[in-house]
């Protein structure tokens, strides 16, 4: 009791949400202190980034879902100590780690040991408060299987490796824990999600909402126009699928069940706009950071071949339910509804140059790390002209320990998947994958990237987008580029569907908060969400077999094929709503899907047989329709 006692009095005179905001400042303002200046050798730089997050997990996020974290238990304090002291190790011997061992030839030290296991178990249990059980579960998978790889049959069968080998990689060099996803965390993701802070501090997330309102409200079904584009607006500064929900969903899914939409087809909507920010340039969930190290691509360059199938994706969300509102005959918003959009548009206007710099200073050549850091400066300063979105010192503060926070669920998925790929580097299951996948495909492109889509959508259905990709890149990714998938269109192909599970019943995250706020059924919500994000289990196989919707090739060939991909997308939206004009039988639903997968997918074949198809579809409703029941 005394002990209890004493914890109490402790925690009160040092609250956990104060400690949590003061250690997110300094998280906060150390990234931005090495934007600035320059960030530090990777070690060091990762050791800092992780030991933030790993403290902030244990400050913030409780042991048991369900429990309210009213004080510090003993077991936080103690894990909070050990994420100290497991990293303060690497941050005090730096040198000696660094520069003065041999890796894989000096001896690691027993302390090394101690504090190597005691970091693994850290990184997991953060994960499972953070993420999940899935992630840990997996990764603790991959640790067994690296140990235990002697004792495995047939393929599975490797020589196994020492205590001493995977510490040494795993803890005391950059290939571990501590390696490429962790790096990327800790410089160039985690100063987007304070960008995107600071964006949200000043009121420009309620601009996007209100120019979308304005732009789209009056029109049929205008709540929901709004939603798909204020969703796509908020995706180029948040990329969290389930963060644009909460925040937009609140808006725009009131309005939505106002006008006449159902709750469980406003939550969807809602679900399916907003996980599009995790394919919307720029930020695409932070997964274009770790695309443009593994494949070497210039981060800008990503970005511009991954704007095309982010459109079409959100237009065909658009048409759906611009279509819905057609066959249900909901109205859009009166005069009187409208927020003075117009007026706020021209009181954000100067919140706009920060954005454009950023993008401006990376296609000059600039690193996107020294882009952001300008631009988050930039939106500090320029936020003081208009006292309307001028940061306060509180605004400032919230700001930047609204970013360490969005950042720790990144950092610690980061390093778990660290972990993993050095797992798989260490026992060589990564080369056996990929020769396992390239035998069973029998050497057809369609089978193995069948075989991609539904391990994208498994993995992505128990972790965020950023180590679902990892692990594509490790296991599958390299299987499809050696059957002739270019590398660009095979990681966008991952990426869009470790992002589909978002989506995907059983686990649809996004759909699940949407039908929370909308108080609809959860599983009806979900599958409604899933048909109306159905474009991205299209587009991506499109895109593979010919990139011209990647802006690759000549512009006329480009110009044809964006052209004809919208008209496919629309005839897509025809068929799933089964409206055109006038209700659609069974047979006239087919006819527009036909057409929509012929038109999507690149080529002049294709594309002359799905303009017929449409064309067909159309005189048949105008001139030969016969009253029919919508379905």
């Amino acid at each position: 009791m005394k002990k209890e006692a004493f914890i109490k009095k402790t925690s009160s005179v040092l609250s956990i949400r104060n400690t949590a905001i003061l250690l997110g400042v300094g998280m906060s303002g150390f990234h931005l202190y090495t934007g600035i200046f320059g960030s530090l050798e990777a070690l060091k730089q990762g050791s800092i980034h992780l030991v933030f997050a790993l403290v902030l997990v244990f400050l913030i996020f409780p042991a048991k879902k369900e429990s309210e974290k009213k004080y510090l238990a003993w077991c936080d304090w103690a894990l909070v100590l050990a994420s100290i002291a497991s990293l303060g190790y690497i941050l005090i011997n730096f040198d000696y780690i660094a520069f003065d061992r041999f890796r894989f030839v000096t001896s690691v030290l027993l302390i090394e040991k101690v504090f190597g296991i005691t970091l693994i178990i850290l990184v997991l249990e953060a994960a499972r408060r953070t993420i999940g059980l899935f992630l840990a579960i997996v990764a603790s998978l991959f640790i067994v299987y690296t140990f235990f790889g002697p004792y495995l049959p047939g393929l599975l069968r490797h020589p196994g490796v020492s205590l001493e080998n995977f510490i040494d990689l795993q803890y005391l060099g950059d290939g571990g824990l501590f390696g490429t996803p962790l790096m990327i965390s800790a410089t160039y993701i985690v100063l987007f999600i304070i960008f995107g802070a600071f964006m949200l501090k000043t009121g420009f997330g309620e601009f996007i909402t209100d120019v979308a309102t304005g732009l789209t409200g009056r029109r049929r079904g205008g709540p929901a126009k709004v939603a798909v584009i204020s969703s796509a607006g908020f995706g180029t500064i948040s990329g969290a699928g389930s963060a644009n929900v909460a925040v937009t969903g609140t808006f725009t899914i009131p309005l939505m069940k106002k006008v006449g939409f159902a709750p469980h087809f406003a939550a969807g909507v809602e679900a399916a706009a907003s996980t599009g920010g995790e394919i919307m340039p720029p930020i695409m969930g932070a997964a274009a950071f770790l695309m443009a190290k593994y494949t070497g691509i210039s981060y800008i360059q990503i970005i511009k071949h991954a704007a095309i199938p982010a459109i079409l994706y959100f237009a065909a969300v658009y048409f759906q339910v611009d279509l819905e509102a057609a066959k249900t005959g909901i109205r859009g918003l009166s005069k009187d509804e409208l927020p003075p959009w117009k007026d706020k548009a021209l009181s954000y206007l100067h919140l706009i140059p920060p954005i454009v710099m950023l993008l401006f200073l990376m296609i000059i050549g600039r690193t996107a790390f020294f882009a952001v850091t300008a631009s988050i400066i930039g939106i500090i300063l320029m936020s003081f002209l208009r006292k309307s979105t001028s940061l306060t010192l509180k605004s400032f503060i919230a700001a930047l320990a609204d970013g360490a926070r969005g950042a720790l669920v990144v950092a610690v998925a980061c390093a778990l998947s660290g972990l993993v790929v050095g797992c798989i580097y260490q026992s060589g299951i990564g080369v056996r994958f990929t020769s396992l996948v390239v035998s069973l495909s029998g050497g057809q492109v369609v089978i193995a990237l069948i075989a991609a889509m539904i391990s994208a959508i498994i993995l992505g259905m128990g972790m965020p987008i950023s180590p679902a990709y990892i692990l594509m890149v490790a296991l599958i990714i390299p299987a499809i580029v050696k059957l002739g998938v270019a590398p660009l269109a095979a990681h966008l192909f991952c990426i869009y569907f470790c992002r589909a599970s978002l989506v995907t019943p059983p686990v649809a995250i996004s759909a699940y908060v949407a039908a929370g706020i909308a108080k609809a059924p959860m599983a009806k919500t979900g599958w409604t969400a899933f048909r109306l994000g159905l474009a991205s289990f299209i587009v991506p196989f499109a895109f593979v077999y010919s990139q011209t919707l990647l802006l690759i090739g000549h512009p006329f060939d480009i110009i044809i094929s964006v052209i004809t991909a919208l008209i496919g997308v629309y005839a897509l939206a025809i068929g799933l709503e089964g409206y055109w004009s006038f209700p659609l039988n069974i047979l006239q639903r087919s006819a527009a899907i036909t057409a929509a997968v012929l038109t999507i997918f690149p080529g002049w074949q294709t594309d002359l047989l799905g303009v017929a198809c449409l064309a067909i579809l159309y005189i048949w409703q105008r001139f030969l329709r016969k009253p029919v029941k919508s379905p």
